[in-house]
């Protein structure tokens, strides 16, 4: 045992004593660090946590007994005990040179007991003070207060707890039904399910697996602003008559609730933040990152247009997940083709060798060469062109020719194209 009283400590009992008062020790603290304690100290050498003492007693003259609750989120190994006096001075310190005394994980509430023996000491000015004990809540760590036998057949009290005796005295009484208070029966899951018995209670963890079981099944439900929609969840809204289906868009492992997709600063239509995507965009059920034609220089609100734009990747994270390859540091550009013929990708055959996604290539004649009477001799876009014509017995006669444009083409329309996000 290696706990000491302090050189501060003991100068303040003398004090006390000399003015005919008692000293109260109302805080406890624990520290990280293992050691011998010193009887010069005045602090713990690495305190993590100090806490009011929530009840107290002196069992027999010379022996204090504490009880401290510790419920916030710290997390500690307590190798070091510091006892406070009500104006902060450390009175007592207990450590064992590394050793393990206090143990509290994260998120957990730790009722804690401490001993403090003084009886061979010749201080007996020092008492204990509760400072601070409330009763135990849903949220607030204290005393538990044990429910009467009146309290369990009302049924209404619910910051008191049953004892076991009181529990089989509970058991005893009838089962609650909507007018008579009583033992309440928790529903199976196949009695959720059903959702025929109305005798038997839902727990908030079946009834929340139910929920979320539900809305994994619920697509395509009215949009409901109590609801909570997960990324790629569909709803339903009503727009001039016509019902149309939404899709939650936000990015992966986001969640929204009361974001109405009915409003347009919600949605891909009027988003004009470039660092996060938006919330909703209509679903059409099209596989992200499909290209199409479209019959107007305007992308509908589901697609943007491939003009050779750079968009945001924080807005457009599923085009940026689909096509990683088109990602250039924080923006993704799906290419140029306005204007542009498309060749489908030679990937292999040998026709249209060496030849990349989205790579471009120029205009040409063929074929260019020698050719028999009456054909083309040679030709290339934009020059002159000659041909051998038959006018007679040994005879040629040259006829020039140009091209009319500065590419050689088909008959053609022209469409704008769209890419699906």
């Amino acid at each position: 045992m290696s706990l000491i009283i302090t050189n501060a400590g003991l100068d303040a009992s003398i004090d006390a004593g000399n003015l005919g008062v008692s000293y109260k020790i109302t805080h406890i603290g624990i520290g990280l660090n293992g050691y011998i304690p010193n009887i010069e100290q005045t602090a713990l050498q690495n305190e993590v946590i100090r806490c009011a003492i929530t009840r107290g007693s002196i069992p027999r003259p010379g022996q204090l007994h504490f009880e401290t609750v510790f419920d916030g989120n710290e997390e500690f190994e307590g190798k070091e005990i510091g006892y406070y006096l009500e104006d902060g001075t450390l009175f007592a310190i207990d450590s064992r040179d590394g050793d393990i005394l206090s143990l509290k994980h994260t998120n957990t509430i730790l009722t804690e007991a401490f001993e403090l023996n003084l009886a061979s000491s010749a201080i007996e000015n020092i008492t204990v003070e509760i400072i601070g004990s409330p009763y135990a809540t849903e949220t607030v760590a204290g005393i538990a207060k044990i429910v009467t036998e009146a309290q369990v057949d009302k049924g209404t009290d619910d910051s008191a707890f049953l004892t076991i005796k009181k529990f089989i005295y509970a058991l005893a009484s009838s089962y609650a039904t909507e007018t008579v208070a009583g033992v309440a029966k928790i529903a199976t899951e196949a009695q959720v399910s059903l959702a025929e018995n109305d005798t038997t209670i839902v727990t908030p963890l079946k009834l929340q697996a139910k929920i979320d079981a539900f809305e994994l099944k619920a697509q395509y439900l009215p949009y409901s602003a109590l609801r909570t929609y997960k990324t790629g969840e569909v709803c339903t809204i009503e727009v001039d008559g016509e019902v149309q289906a939404m899709q939650m868009y936000a990015g992966p492992n986001l969640t929204c609730i009361n974001k109405d997709p009915t409003d347009l600063s919600n949605r891909h239509e009027q988003w004009a933040d470039a660092s996060s995507p938006f919330w909703w965009v209509p679903y059409t059920g099209t596989e992200v990152g499909t290209p199409f034609w479209w019959l107007s220089e305007t992308a509908p609100e589901s697609a943007v247009m491939e003009i050779n734009a750079d968009l945001p990747t924080a807005v457009y994270w599923r085009l940026a997940r689909r096509y990683p390859d088109l990602v250039t540091g924080e923006t993704i550009n799906t290419g140029e083709i306005r204007g542009e013929f498309l060749r489908v990708l030679d990937q292999g055959r040998g026709v249209d060798v060496g030849r990349a996604i989205n790579s471009g290539q120029f205009d040409a004649t063929a074929p260019n060469g020698i050719f028999s009477r009456g054909q083309l001799i040679s030709a290339s876009a934009g020059t002159s062109a000659f041909a051998l014509n038959s006018s007679g017995a040994g005879e040629l006669d040259v006829e020039t020719f140009k091209s009319t444009d500065n590419e050689t083409r088909p008959r053609n329309i022209a469409r704008a194209m769209a890419i699906t996000i």
